[in-house]
């Protein structure tokens, strides 16, 4: 039979799983997840035992903050997701309609 192997990208944030919950400040979810998967992590929709961090935004989730704490999952605010990484926290590009000013 075929074996497909799964690649992910190595980097700081490699073994690492990682969930999100809330509004986060550095774009939609699915950009914050290529974010972290490009860094290397893994990102999942819920937490369990093997979850390491929950990314906490605005108007967070109380299931899964309360599942982190269950676990003892490390709970980051948004900006320190991306000092793991090394970057800075990336500003989204304007919605149209809203303005620079």
């Amino acid at each position: 039979g075929m074996k497909f192997s799964e690649e992910r990208a190595s980097g700081p944030l490699s073994g690492k799983s990682f969930v999100i919950t809330g509004t986060l400040m550095s774009g939609t979810r699915d950009q914050v997840s290529k974010r972290i998967e490009d860094a290397g992590g893994i990102v999942k929709g819920s937490v369990g035992k093997s979850t390491n961090y929950l990314i906490v935004g605005e108007a967070p989730g109380g299931n899964k903050t309360a599942a982190a704490k269950k676990y003892g999952t490390t709970i980051l605010p948004e900006e320190d997701l991306y000092a793991l990484i090394g970057v800075p926290v990336p500003t989204p590009p304007l919605a149209p309609g809203e303005n620079d000013y």
